[in-house]
């Protein structure tokens, strides 16, 4: 799956199911050996996930106001 589908497919998601789609490619990557063919688009995969994770946290705080 082409990079620019996967974020859009990511972007989509709930919180609730963007943090369990993470937890459940956190340990799919840890079950990897670093020089299997998977290793590396499943860490890219989590990486996707982590960075919209972060917006996501990033955006939430701006958008509150600071006491």
């Amino acid at each position: 799956m082409r990079e620019q589908a996967l974020a859009q497919l990511v972007t989509g998601m709930s919180d609730d199911d963007l943090r369990a789609a993470r937890r459940d490619a956190a340990i799919g990557l840890s079950l990897l050996r670093p020089g299997s063919a998977m290793y590396a688009p499943a860490h890219a995969y989590l990486g996707l996930l982590d960075a919209e994770l972060a917006q996501r946290r990033d955006a939430g705080h701006a958008a509150s106001p600071s006491p």
